[in-house]
């Protein structure tokens, strides 16, 4: 019998792949391919680098928050993740995404001055 954890899970799942087929234009993406994918990569398939910020907001957190109710912090753990590991072939997303996590904004990406001071940290170490 199917647990309702587990059903939860496989709505989760078809959530975001809705997202990724409708909102993002990613019509290649099979259930199969989807499931084989670290939620690193999942985060970047929603993350366009033309749009990243409106996409963070849109799509990123919606999947974001369902890692959370899988794990408490493994959404800002995997955000952090997907930034630093933009860093190794260029600065520029971790920038900006420090430059949107300012304190006085209104929504920033980054919610608190350690995890912004983590995020640059680790994104230099990761060049």
């Amino acid at each position: 019998m199917i647990s309702n954890e587990d059903l939860e899970e496989l709505q989760n799942t078809f959530d975001i792949l809705e997202i990724l087929v409708y909102e993002v234009g990613l019509n290649t993406i099979s259930l199969q391919k989807f499931e084989v994918l670290s939620d690193v990569e999942k985060l970047g398939l929603l993350l366009s680098t033309k749009h990243l910020f409106r996409n963070i907001r849109r799509w990123g957190q919606t999947f974001l928050n369902h890692c959370e109710t899988r794990e408490k912090g493994l959404g800002k753990k995997l955000l952090r993740e997907y930034i630093v590991s933009t860093a190794v072939n260029d600065l520029s997303i971790p920038l900006k995404t420090i430059q949107h996590s300012q304190q006085d904004m209104a929504d920033p990406i980054l919610d608190s001055p350690e995890e912004v001071l983590r995020v640059a940290v680790e994104s230099v170490y990761a060049m």
